[in-house]
C-alpha cells in the first residue's frame, strides 16, 4: 500500500470517519479514494498535499486540545530564573 493510502487509512480510522466522509474532506469521487486504497490509481501530488494538510490540521489541533488546559505556575519559574 502506498505511503498516503496508508495515512489515509489510518486517519480514518483513529478518527471514525468513513471513505465517502474521507473523500468529501479531499475534495474527491469515493471511488477515487477507493481506487488510491486499492493502490489500482496513483495520487497526484496536489492530492498528496492535501492528504498532508488535513494530518497536519489534526495533529495541530490535538497538540492544541492537549495544551488547553495547562499552565504556568509563576513560583516555580521565578525560582528557576
Amino acid at each position: 500500500m502506498d505511503s498516503h493510502a496508508q495515512i489515509i487509512v489510518d486517519f480514518m480510522a483513529e478518527h471514525g470517519i468513513t471513505q465517502v466522509e474521507m473523500a468529501q474532506r479531499l475534495q474527491v469521487t469515493a471511488a477515487t479514494l477507493s481506487r488510491w486504497l486499492s493502490g489500482s490509481h496513483g495520487i497526484s501530488k496536489k492530492h498528496r498535499r492535501s492528504i498532508e494538510f488535513i494530518c497536519a490540521d489534526a495533529v495541530l489541533r490535538l497538540a492544541q486540545n492537549v495544551t488547553d488546559g495547562l499552565h504556568v505556575n509563576e513560583k516555580i519559574v521565578d525560582r528557576t530564573c
